[in-house]
């Protein structure tokens, strides 16, 4: 039996199912996070925005976060619904909603994103909570991080990584730029 270490991840990689994932013929589709739900199901949740607007750019001014469900990990993966749209420039992330990445503690699903309102360079980081993977989830009204003036992480927080550990303590590794972009 081979030790986990003299493996070649390489040759561990399985060929992609011909028919899995998931893909919305109008939109963009990425940031997928997997969890399996109280239903026995796998849930995907991911960001998704027109594809009339441009891949990047577009992100920034209409992504949403969506839940897509399918019996095997893999997919094929079938839309459910919009799980945060837009609601307004007026709210901390009412224009945009992207990258989830799904967690559960104990029997609280915990569904982590970034958002922005009317001041589209400032990206923070939010947290929904729900009781079951369906919903309904709980939106707070303010985000969990937020970029922190005169600090490495001055001008946005994102793409979180969350580890949740069993006493609930959540250990967050995140992205920022500098001031400058860099």
């Amino acid at each position: 039996k081979a030790n986990f270490y003299q493996l070649n991840f390489a040759d561990q990689i399985l060929p992609a199912p011909i028919h899995g994932g998931f893909k919305m013929d109008d939109y963009w589709v990425w940031c997928g996070s997997l969890i399996k739900g109280e239903d026995r199901q796998y849930h995907m949740f991911a960001s998704r925005w027109p594809k009339s607007l441009p891949f990047f750019a577009g992100y920034i001014q209409a992504s949403e976060v969506v839940r897509a469900v399918s019996s095997k990990a893999e997919g094929h993966y079938r839309f459910e619904e919009v799980v945060l749209q837009r609601r307004g420039p007026e709210f901390w992330d009412g224009v945009m909603t992207h990258c989830p990445t799904i967690h559960k503690w104990k029997d609280i699903f915990l569904l982590f994103y970034i958002g922005t309102g009317s001041d589209y360079g400032h990206i923070r980081i939010g947290l929904l909570t729900s009781k079951s993977v369906h919903g309904p989830w709980k939106r707070l009204d303010k985000p969990v991080l937020e970029p922190r003036p005169g600090k490495w992480d001055s001008s946005v927080v994102t793409n979180p990584a969350p580890c949740v550990m069993s006493d609930g303590r959540i250990l967050l590794v995140y992205r920022s730029n500098t001031a400058e972009g860099l």
